[in-house]
C-alpha cells in the first residue's frame, strides 16, 4: 500500500519478510519520507519514521537500528545535533549513518555548528554522504552495503 504524506505512519511498516533490516528515517520533509519510507519497504527492508530529531534520537535507542537515513538540513540544525549526539552515544555511535542535505559534502563537513555541537572532539564523517534528493538505486545500494553485517 503506497503511502500518502498526510497519513505517515506512527510505527514501523512491518515488512513481510522476518528478520528484515531496521531502518530509520530522520526527516521532517513529508515527501521525502514518503519516498524513502515507500522505498525501503518494497525492497525488504523495515522503515521507522522519525520526524524531528528528538523522536529519531529515542527511536534509535528503543529500536536500535540497522542503519539511520538522517537529513542533515533539519530546522534549527537539528540534523546535525542528532548526528553529533549518535556518535557520542555508547549504544548507537557504531550505527552506520547515511547522511542527507542539499549542501556539498565538503561544504557539510565544514559547518560551524557540527563542529561546534561536537565539543572540539573530532566529529567523525558519517559513513555516507548523498546530496538531495538522493537517486533511488544508490540510496538502496548504500543502505543495503552499511546493514550488511560486517565481515572479516
Amino acid at each position: 500500500m503506497p503511502l500518502r504524506p498526510d497519513r505517515l505512519p506512527q510505527e514501523p511498516i512491518v515488512s513481510q519478510e522476518t528478520g528484515s533490516k531496521k531502518i530509520l528515517i530522520v526527516d521532517d520533509e513529508a515527501d521525502m519520507v514518503t519516498f524513502m519510507a515507500t522505498l525501503l519497504a518494497a525492497n525488504g527492508y523495515t522503515p521507522i519514521i522519525a520526524r524531528d530529531p528528538a523522536e529519531g534520537l529515542t527511536k534509535a535507542r528503543q529500536l536500535n537500528p540497522d542503519c539511520i537515513i538522517l537529513n542533515a538540513m533539519m530546522t534549527a540544525d537539528g540534523g546535525i545535533t542528532l548526528y553529533v549526539n549518535l556518535r557520542c552515544d555508547q549504544q548507537l555511535r557504531t550505527v552506520p549513518v547515511i547522511m542527507l542535505s542539499a549542501i556539498g559534502k565538503k561544504i557539510f563537513l565544514f559547518y560551524p555548528e557540527a563542529q561546534a555541537s561536537a565539543g572540539g572532539r573530532d566529529l567523525r564523517e558519517p559513513e555516507c554522504y548523498l546530496e538531495t534528493p538522493p537517486d533511488a538505486e544508490e540510496l538502496l545500494r548504500q543502505v543495503q552495503k552499511l546493514s550488511a553485517p560486517a565481515t572479516g
